[in-house]
């Protein structure tokens, strides 16, 4: 909708970069805002090998988006 136009939209830092070709610009909102996200399992119910791998590569990829953002100018404060 926003690219057609109609209205503007607030997104998360882990929406960019956008796709290339897009017509949308992006600006940081100042005051900057920060969220943290979690992982959530059952108490006292073992992950399957599956879950348990999906586990480890989202907390690897959340430390890797973390650098990057460390990184990008456009995350500076």
């Amino acid at each position: 909708m926003v690219e057609s136009g109609i209205g503007i939209s607030v997104l998360p830092a882990l929406a960019l970069p956008l796709p290339q070709g897009s017509h949308l610009t992006v600006k940081r909102l100042t005051p900057v805002m920060e969220r943290q996200l979690m992982l959530a399992c059952r108490k006292n119910r073992s992950l399957s090998t599956a879950a348990q791998a999906l586990w480890e590569i989202v907390r690897e990829e959340g430390e890797n988006l973390t650098a990057a953002r460390v990184e990008d100018p456009l995350y500076q404060r």
